[in-house]
């Protein structure tokens, strides 16, 4: 006769609260709850208490959990697992200790898929656009308070952003080193407005911006800005205006000119500057 469910539920919180004040054991039978605490307390001659798993055994653990999830990620058990987790962890805090911990963990962890470029199928990439639609950015309708922006910009100064040059600043940089003009990049502006600038040019306290048309709203290529172009545009010349008054000459380059131009224009530009 099949037990009903709500005899296994007393039984399995039964079991549960007997293991949980060592009444019993499921590990050593032939061992109380209490001795079998002490006899795992005094080291287990089994046992992996204070030793360090071998860079192999971390292997064949990795390859094992690999497979597992890879055999299991379908079914209801794993599922339910997941959504248990979940459940478990919504609207709960990590300590400033555990994030502490994760960090250091994750710490010097080169991301699997850095530098890789069409590592995912057409079909893959459906289903995480398919996934991503509906949700909820944690900033939505939130603002940052002044304190944090401040907080926010002191940080980003020793920041260089992009990590990666562009093309335009790269051919602009080339041709200085020809020229041989001393240059530096991605340098602080101190200004009400701060932010880094493309390359600046000390010997001239002359700042060079290299704009990418679509991004700073090139007109030529864009005589009607999106709004957030717009934005940029305004953002430019104010920038710009606190550079001149604070005694710097600014030069702006657009990136359907850098890609035409050659060394001899870019000279007779730079001698204008002087």
């Amino acid at each position: 006769m099949e037990m009903s469910k709500k005899r296994r539920e007393r039984i399995s919180n039964t079991l549960k609260r007997k293991v949980k004040n060592n009444e019993i054991n499921i590990w050593n039978k032939e061992l109380s709850g209490e001795e079998y605490s002490k006899h795992y307390k005094d080291g287990h001659p089994k046992g992996m208490l204070g030793k360090v798993m071998s860079d192999e055994s971390n292997k064949k653990k990795a390859l094992f959990m690999k497979q597992w999830h890879k055999d299991n990620k379908n079914t209801e058990m794993y599922i339910n697992r997941n959504r248990k987790l979940s459940e478990a962890m919504k609207g709960k805090k990590k300590s400033e200790e555990h994030t502490k911990k994760n960090k250091l963990v994750h710490l010097g962890q080169i991301p699997w898929n850095k530098g890789k470029t069409g590592i995912y199928s057409k079909d893959t990439r459906k289903r995480i656009s398919e996934g991503n639609k509906g949700r909820i950015t944690w900033m939505k309708g939130k603002y940052h308070t002044e304190e944090s922006k401040k907080i926010i910009k002191e940080k980003r100064k020793n920041q260089i952003f992009p990590i990666k040059d562009t093309s335009i600043e790269i051919k602009i940089q080339n041709f200085l080193n020809e020229l041989d003009i001393p240059f530096l990049k991605h340098q602080y502006m101190e200004i009400e407005h701060g932010y880094q600038c493309d390359i600046i040019i000390p010997s001239l306290n002359l700042v060079i911006e290299c704009d990418g048309d679509w991004w700073h709203g090139n007109p030529v290529k864009y005589p009607n800005p999106t709004e957030w172009q717009s934005k940029q545009i305004e953002e430019d010349k104010l920038r710009t205006q606190e550079l001149i008054n604070s005694g710097l000459k600014v030069l702006r380059l657009w990136e359907d000119n850098i890609k035409i131009m050659d060394l001899d224009d870019f000279k007779e530009i730079i001698s204008n500057e002087i």
